[in-house]
C-alpha cells in the first residue's frame, strides 16, 4: 500500500508541474489552434472557412470543442508525459504491457447523437512509450493541435 501511495504521490507532483508548465508556455507562446489557421488560411494555403475539428460536435453546430486558450504545448500530450516518465522510472522499465477502457467506450456511456450505448472498446499497448505517443497524436489526430507540439 505504501508502494502504491507513493507512486500515485508522484505521478499527481508530475501532473501538477506539468500543469504549472504548460500553462505558464501557452500564455507565453499564445499560438493559434489549427481552426483558426485553416480557416484564416495559414502558410499560403487556400482557407476553408468550414473546417471543423475531429472533436467538434457532430452536428456541427458549434465549434466551442476547441479550447479558447493557446494550443503550444498540448496539456494533454504533457500530462501524459509526465504520467508515463513516472511509469516508466518508477518501473525501471518501458516494457510493460496494459489495457486501457475509456469511459467514453465502456459499454454503457450513451451516445449523444444516437442515443445508444456506445460499444465497449479495449486498447491493448506492449509500452509506456507507444501510450504515450498515442495520447500526443491524438490531440492531432482530433484537429485540435499542430504536429510541432
Amino acid at each position: 500500500m505504501e508502494v502504491n501511495a507513493g507512486l500515485f504521490a508522484l505521478v499527481n507532483y508530475s501532473m501538477a508541474d506539468a500543469g504549472i508548465t504548460t500553462w505558464d508556455s501557452k500564455h507565453f507562446y499564445n499560438l493559434w489552434r489549427p481552426i483558426v489557421g485553416i480557416r484564416q488560411r495559414a502558410s499560403g494555403n487556400s482557407a476553408d472557412l468550414n473546417w471543423l475539428p475531429l472533436e467538434a460536435p457532430e452536428n456541427g453546430a458549434s465549434d466551442s470543442s476547441t479550447s479558447e486558450f493557446s494550443f503550444y504545448v498540448s496539456g494533454h500530450a504533457t500530462f501524459g508525459l509526465a504520467i508515463f516518465e513516472v511509469l516508466r522510472r518508477f518501473y525501471e522499465t518501458d516494457d510493460i504491457p496494459f489495457e486501457f477502457q475509456s469511459d467514453e467506450y465502456n459499454g454503457k456511456t450513451m451516445d449523444s447523437i444516437t442515443r445508444r450505448a456506445r460499444p465497449a472498446r479495449t486498447r491493448r499497448y506492449r509500452s509506456f512509450t507507444q501510450a504515450e505517443t498515442e495520447n500526443f497524436l491524438s490531440r492531432i489526430y482530433l484537429g485540435v493541435h499542430w504536429r510541432i507540439d
